[in-house]
Formats: C-alpha cells, sequence, structure tokens
C-alpha cells in the first residue's frame, strides 16, 4: 500500500486557515460591532487601532455588508501609521487579490512590514512567498530565515513548514533531527497536519528510531481530528499490519473517512477494499463507484484499475473504448501497467488503430520506467521480431533488465539464452547460463531448478565448480528473495570464473547428443529446443517412439468409451511443448482472431483451415516440416506413457472451476509426464484428421485419415466440467473445418525426416 511521502503544508498550514494568512494581536479590540458609528468616528479621526477594525468588518460583513474593497480602503489607512495587524492584513488581501487586484509584489512590500515588527504571522506569510517565489525571487535560505523567526514565537505553521525544509535539505543542510525537533513543537500544541508529518518521521525512521507504534499514536491524533492524509496512513498500518494488528475492516472505515473529504489515494484503495472482499463483501459496483472518484480526480492507479473494470465489465457495463480512455489517462501520467496495456491495444487494434510502431514506444515508456513486465516483454518482441524487427543484442539487453530486477521468468530466459550460446559457439556462456537459473529457480520458477539440473549434468566437474562460483557472484549482485544455491565442492577451482576461452570444452561428452543444436534435457528426461520458425520461435519437445492403448476415434458423444486398441508409433517426432500463442500466430499471420487477449494466452478462434494457412506459411521458410498432430499421436502425447488414473486434472488443467471464466496464460499449470503443458483444459486442439464415424479402421501412428468433411478437435477447454476434462483425454469430438470458438486452438507437430 501507498505511505505517501511528506508533504509540505503550505497550503494550508493549519486546518481552516488560508494560504497567506492574517491573525489580530492582542492591542486590537475584538468589540468591532458593538458601537460602530462610534468606530467609524474614531477611524476618520485617524485612531489605527479602530481603522483596522473597520476595515475587519467589511471583510467580514459584520453590521455592515461585506465589501472588500471598503475593507482594503481602511487596512491601509492603518497600515500607512505602522499598524502591524492592518499591514498584514492589505497584505493578505494583495496576495489574495481581494479588494484590490492580486499583485504578489505589492503583498511581499505589506508583509515584509509587518513581519520586521515581530509579527509571527506575517514572518511565517513572508517565509512562503520566498518558499514559493511569489513576489520575490524563490530563496528557500530566506524562507527559512522568516520561518524560524515566526517558529519561535510559536507559530504552528511556520513550525511544520520549518521542518519539511529540514527533513528536504532546502535552505538548510539536511537534519532529521531537527525536522522532527520543530514538527513535535507543532504537533504538541494539536495541529493535525504536524502531527501526521511526525507520525511519517517515525514510521520512515527519519530522525528518530522506527517506531510503528508511536507512528500510530500521531497518526491517530491527526486522524481524530480530520486530518485526511493521517486518516488515509491510519488505513494502510490497519491493512498492512504495522504498528497496530492486521484488520481489513477497521482499515476501509478509515479509508473511508479520507475518502468522504475527497483523498484520491483512500477513494482509490476503498474500491480495492470492496474489489478483493477485504474488510467488507465484496461489491463490483461499490468498486468501480471508488475508482470513479478518484480517477476522476486524476489518480494513475486508479485511472487503470476503472479501465480494468470497463474492459472486463466489472460493476459497470463492458465497454472497451471507456477502458482504453482511462488506461491511456494513466499511462499519460506514467502509469507503467497502463502504459503496457495502451502498447498491448496499439499491438493488437483493441480500441486504437493497431500500429506497431505506437505498441513498441508505449511499452518502451514502460521499460525506460524500469518495468520488468514491460522489460521482460520487449525481449519477446525482439527476440521474435515481432512490431520490431528482429535483434537478439536489443531482447537480451530488455531481458538482462528484467532478469536484474528479479523477475524470475526474465532470468530463466537470460538462463536460456546463455546456454544456446553456449551450447552453439562461446562455451563460458553456460557459466551465466547456469548462474541465472539457479537465481530464476531462487525466485520460485517452476521450471529453473530442472534446467540447471539438466545444464549440470553436461558440466565437467571443475567446469560445474565455476558455475556456482559464477551463480554466487550473480547471488551477490541481485539477491533473491530466497537464496537457494547448490554447494560448491572442494574441488580446486580457477581464481577467476570468467577466464579466456581456452581448448578445453565445459560440457561432457557424452553418448546423450543433442538431436539438434541447444536442444537440453527436461525433467522427464526428453529433449527439449527452442526452434527458429522462421517467423517465431516455439519450444518444442522430442517426442519418443511407443505403444499405447487407444479407443476407437470418437464419435464427439463424450460418453460412451469404444473397445479399446493398441497403437504403436513408429517414429519420433517434436511436439509444441504449449499451445501456439498469441504472440507467435501475430508473428506469423499479423493479425490474431483470439476472443481473449495477451500475448502468453493460447490463440483460438481459429478454423482447421486458419491453421493450415498459419502452418503453410511456416513450412514457406523452409525451417522444417509442421504439421497438426493426428488424433493417435495426440492422445499418445497426452497419456504420455501413463493412464488418466494417474492424473490430477486441478493441477494439470484449466476448465469450468478454476479458470476463472476465460483462457490462462501457457504453461502455468503443471506439465505431464513428457513436459508438454495444457494437453486438457484451456483451449481445445484441432489434429489433422477427419472424422472417421464409427469406422473400426485401427489408427497406426502417424497414418492420417483425410476423407470425410469434418476435422477432429481433441482436449478440453476452460468452459468445460471436470468430468468432460477426465473424458476428454480419450473422447474427442469433431466439427466442419471452418468453424471458430472462444475454445478452441491448436498445437504443433515437427517431422523428423
Amino acid at each position: 500500500m501507498r505511505l505517501p511521502v511528506l508533504a509540505l503544508l503550505l497550503a494550508l498550514p493549519v486546518p481552516g486557515q488560508s494560504t497567506v494568512t492574517s491573525k489580530p494581536t492582542a492591542q486590537v479590540s475584538m468589540q468591532k460591532t458593538e458601537n460602530l458609528a462610534e468606530l467609524r468616528a474614531q477611524a476618520e479621526q485617524g485612531d489605527a487601532v479602530a481603522q483596522f477594525n473597520l476595515g475587519d468588518c467589511y471583510r467580514q460583513g459584520q453590521g455592515v455588508p461585506q465589501d472588500r474593497a471598503e475593507a482594503v480602503k481602511w487596512y491601509l489607512k492603518a497600515a500607512e501609521q505602522g499598524f502591524a495587524s492592518a499591514q498584514e492584513s492589505l497584505g493578505v488581501s494583495y496576495y489574495q487579490g481581494q479588494g484590490v487586484p492580486q499583485d504578489y509584489t505589492e503583498a511581499v512590500i505589506w508583509l515584509r512590514k509587518a513581519a520586521e515588527q515581530g509579527f509571527a504571522s506575517a514572518q511565517f506569510n513572508l517565509g512562503l512567498c520566498y518558499a514559493k517565489g511569489e513576489g520575490v525571487l524563490q530563496d528557500h535560505a530566506e524562507a527559512v530565515k522568516w520561518y524560524r523567526k515566526a517558529a519561535e514565537q510559536g507559530f504552528a505553521s511556520a513550525q511544520i513548514n520549518l521542518g519539511f525544509l529540514y527533513e528536504n535539505g532546502q535552505g538548510v543542510p539536511q537534519d532529521f533531527t531537527e525536522a522532527v525537533n520543530w514538527y513535535r513543537k507543532a504537533a504538541e500544541q494539536g495541529i493535525a497536519g504536524a502531527q501526521s508529518n511526525l507520525a511519517n518521521t517515525y514510521f520512515n525512521g527519519q530522525g528518530v528510531t522506527k517506531d510503528y507504534v508511536e507512528g500510530i499514536k500521531w497518526y491517530r491524533k491527526a486522524a481524530e481530528q480530520g486530518f485526511a492524509q493521517a486518516q488515509f496512513n491510519l488505513g494502510n498500518s490497519y491493512f498492512t499490519g504495522q504498528g497496530v494488528p492486521k484488520d481489513y475492516a477497521e482499515a476501509l472505515k478509515w479509508y473511508r473517512k479520507a475518502a468522504a473529504q475527497g483523498d484520491a489515494y483512500a477513494q482509490y484503495s476503498l474500491g480495492q477494499g470492496y474489489y478483493n472482499g477485504r474488510g467488507v463483501s465484496r461489491d463490483l459496483t461499490q468498486a468501480a463507484k471508488w475508482y470513479q472518484k478518484a480517477a476522476d480526480q486524476g489518480n494513475p492507479d486508479a485511472q487503470l484499475a476503472l479501465g480494468d473494470c470497463y474492459a472486463k465489465g466489472n460493476g459497470v457495463k463492458k465497454d472497451f473504448n471507456e477502458a482504453v480512455r482511462w488506461h491511456m489517462k494513466s499511462a499519460e501520467q506514467g502509469n507503467p501497467q497502463a502504459q503496457v496495456n495502451i502498447g498491448q491495444d496499439y499491438a493488437y487494434g483493441w480500441g486504437l488503430p493497431k500500429s506497431s510502431v505506437e505498441a513498441e514506444k508505449w511499452f518502451r515508456k514502460s521499460a525506460d520506467q524500469g518495468y520488468a513486465e514491460a522489460q521482460h516483454q520487449l525481449f519477446y518482441w525482439y527476440s521474435l521480431g515481432v512490431y520490431v524487427p528482429k535483434d537478439e543484442t536489443e531482447a537480451i539487453k530488455w531481458c538482462r533488465k528484467a532478469a536484474e530486477q528479479g523477475h524470475a521468468e526474465a532470468q530463466y530466459d537470460l538462463g536460456g539464452s546463455y546456454e544456446l550460446e553456449g551450447f552453439q559457439s562461446n562455451q563460458d556462456a553456460l557459466l551465466d547460463a547456469y548462474g541465472w537459473y539457479c537465481l530464476a529457480a531462487a525466485n520460485g520458477h517452476k521450471h529453473a531448478a530442472m534446467s540447471r539440473d539438466s545444464l549440470a549434468k553436461n558440466l565437467y566437474p571443475q567446469a560445474l565448480v565455476r558455475a556456482k562460483l559464477r551463480a554466487k557472484e550473480l547471488f551477490g549482485e541481485f539477491p533473491p528473495n530466497k537464496a537457494q544455491l547448490l554447494p560448491v565442492s572442494n574441488l580446486t577451482a580457477p581464481n577467476s570464473p570468467h577466464v579466456a576461452k581456452t581448448s578445453s570444452p565445459l560440457t561432457k561428452g557424452n553418448s546423450k547428443r543433442p538431436p539438434v543444436p541447444g536442444a537440453t534435457e527436461n525433467q522427464q528426461g526428453l529433449w527439449e529446443a527452442d526452434m527458429d520458425l522462421g517467423q517465431c520461435r516455439m519450444l518444442m519437445v522430442l517426442i519418443p517412439t511407443g505403444s499405447f492403448m487407444m479407443v476407437t476415434p470418437s464419435t464427439g458423444d463424450f460418453v460412451d468409451n469404444k473397445p479399446d486398441h493398441k497403437v504403436t508409433i513408429s517414429r519420433r517426432f517434436w511436439m509444441g511443448k504449449y499451445d501456439v500463442t498469441q504472440a507467435q500466430w501475430e508473428a506469423v499471420m499479423g493479425s490474431n482472431p483470439s476472443h481473449f487477449r495477451g500475448a502468453d494466452l493460447p490463440v483460438e478462434q481459429v478454423s482447421w483451415d486458419d491453421c493450415q494457412l498459419f502452418i503453410s506459411r511456416l513450412n514457406a521458410k523452409g525451417k522444417g516440416s509442421f504439421r497438426l498432430p493426428t488424433e493417435a499421436e495426440w492422445e499418445y502425447a497426452c497419456l504420455a506413457g501413463t493412464t488418466d488414473d494417474l492424473f490430477n486434472f486441478s493441477s494439470i488443467a484449466w476448465f469450468e472451476d478454476n479458470s476463472g471464466g476465460d483462457t490462462n496464460p501457457v504453461g502455468t499449470k503443471e506439465p505431464n509426464a513428457f513436459g508438454l503443458y495444457d494437453m486438457v483444459g484451456n483451449v481445445c486442439q484441432w489434429c489433422q484428421d477427419s472424422h472417421q464415424g464409427d469406422n473400426p479402421a485401427i489408427i497406426q501412428g502417424t497414418q492420417e485419415h483425410m476423407s470425410g468433411p469434418l476435422r477432429v478437435i481433441r482436449g478440453s477447454d476452460w468452459r468445460q466440467s471436470l468430468t468432460s476434462t477426465h473424458m476428454a483425454v480419450h473422447e474427442g469430438t469433431y466439427s466442419n473445418p471452418g468453424w471458430r470458438s472462444p475454445g478452441l486452438g491448436f498445437r504443433l507437430l515437427r517431422t523428423i525426416p
């Protein structure tokens, strides 16, 4: 949750007090209206006190119609006699443009006259003019001088602002202890703004020992006076459990108080409470209402959240144009996630004209702010040549930036890039690959440990020692949340883990030669490769030969299993590790037909004919021979040498009970025994075969049945029940080759000559 930085309380130094203030001294009579005629007579005779009081009567409309110009006339008469209260009131009138044209320079002249007589509020206001550069050149040192004069007289607003200047080193050397000293003086006078600022110092441990409990004490004092910033921060404390027991309901109580005063951050936080159902029953309508209030005030987080509500129809009617409008407002204020959203909108043409130039611009804006998600996405774009020219150097640059921020996926991808480089050319890159895999594993990436261990198996012992030393270096530079390194053995290692490349290889010359350059063993012991398909890249797994028991090709009724029969897969083939993603489809086809949008979501709403066009374009690049799997190949790859009785479908599949009502990024469930993801759940998958009805013919291996108008569909999608998901391992359906659905995608197969 956001804890605001300390704010300079210039606009409202004391609750209810104007920016530039006037405070009458004890010498001024407070009985202004008891005898107005007598007061006027005294004023006309030149009595300065009477002139000032008569001016106040006109300013406030006491006993006479309110008349600011008449007030200024009488203030001027008293001020010219040297009456300090009148001089300050005249300065305030010029500052605010009340009764006279606004004139900061004239305001400063009269404030200075009163300040030089020791009038504390005038000293404060003169300091304020120097701090803001209004009527004089901005001069924080001069501001400090006048604030100090007023503060030493006990003027609380001056004490607050003097504390702020000490805290920020403006006009004086930065001194947190001195800042706390002045905040405390004003806080002990009961000034809410000072109490809030003093609480901030305790929370931040600046000038005092960090003490959340003491901070809460001062936040509460200010909050109970109605100070919105303190109410918001007190709500944050209850939300996070800092200084008080965590209590979402109490957090929302204080957020609500601050939100009612118009505090935009509190309004946004209250919206978050309703959206997530924390401290209150989940209510998307209320969430959208509070997001709207904060968004209307220009809060970029609320604008992003409100845009998301319109995009999803949460609490408001779904309206993609409104979603884009609010995301754009947030992005233009520099919100990095909103900038990513706008980049995606331009990339896919969602509510904005499709433009790769604009897409790259917004992603770069976000990435340049250090937003790791944007940096990682740029890595993919430059790697695949999507929306930007393909550029491996630029890709690695952005991947490294994200990885150095602790982005586990980027660390894993960076490890993979170095591993590929190591097997293809520079073997020393394998040391970096190992190190980044270690970091990714320590940061929770679920596949990094497998890749690390697989790489370690291919390294000589001496090289493994060097790799572990390199990992330790990386852990020192970019410490993960939970560092878990493999221990370095007692083998003698070189003085530096990075030495000039020699003729001695790092990798073992074992008999398990990679079938293609850069292939590595996955956790299941099968070869896996990141393949260049010409216009995109794709991770593929080498599926071994074997036999399995298959039911007769389905009738599509999802009810009756037919008699089983043995099928033999006699030739190895490469199978896509994941369903084809929208980013991959976009790279090849230049469009995205999907209902649910996201680069790493499976492409859907593609017909069998669409898939054939995609494949023909890939094959034209000469990078291999690709097609859809046959139904037999699909089921063999799905079962992966096991039986469906062993499947934990909740852990391997997205279906009705856990999908959230839409597709999910590929690879976010557990893989099967071949290392393939989403074989069931998320989206169904087209097969190459035509539907054979009740044909009892046995499908042998890769034999394709292409006669007939209908094409086989296997797997299950995000909408189907757990029972249907279970049955989809053996049962399929079929449709005409032009059918499209938001639950239907495909997976590629690459043949081996």
